[in-house]
């Protein structure tokens, strides 16, 4: 009879431990922050996967950033010491297996060789960085890549390097 006694108490402390941490004040109680993010204990805000980020409209991490970039811009740019301000489309695309870049066709209205030239670029946020090019006769650089609040204009700055060693000081503004 004394084990039984023995048993229950000891039972009734784990329950009552169980049920003291669950009840905790955990900042993180109530927060879900979906299949692309976490937690953080410390003030309760969600931090997502890199290539996620918070989805407005739900609070999770189930939004790709590079989707915000994705589709077919028409840009207008001034790049002395050329002077064509005729606008013209580029493409930008997801990069296979990895949502935190994304390729932009047509960049510059540049080719490499007989192909129109190709850059891919690093998302941080609402910015391009970081613009890298394959094409062994043109170098691009990013001086800086905004996405405007709306989501609609991006305003790009780069200093573009022809084969001939041209250089381009362009400033941008791509409209979807």
């Amino acid at each position: 009879m004394k084990n039984v006694g023995n048993i229950f108490v000891l039972s009734l402390a784990v329950v009552f431990c169980f049920a003291l941490s669950s009840c905790g004040t955990s900042a993180c109680n109530r927060v879900d922050c979906g299949r692309n993010g976490t937690c953080d204990e410390a003030d309760g805000k969600c931090a997502c996967n890199v290539g996620y980020e918070i989805d407005p409209a739900c609070g999770k991490c189930d939004m790709k950033a590079n989707a915000k970039f994705i589709g077919q811009w028409t840009s207008a740019e001034t790049c002395p010491p050329a002077s064509d301000p005729t606008p013209y489309t580029i493409t930008i695309s997801a990069v296979t297996n990895d949502l935190s870049k994304v390729q932009i066709a047509n960049f510059g209205r540049t080719n490499c060789g007989a192909d129109p030239l190709g850059v891919i670029a690093t998302i941080d946020g609402t910015t391009l960085k970081s613009f890298t090019t394959t094409c062994p006769t043109v170098s691009v650089s990013a001086g800086s890549c905004s996405l405007s609040p709306d989501g609609l204009t991006l305003h790009v700055v780069y200093t573009l390097t022809d084969g001939g060693g041209t250089v381009y000081s362009c400033a941008a503004a791509m409209l979807k």
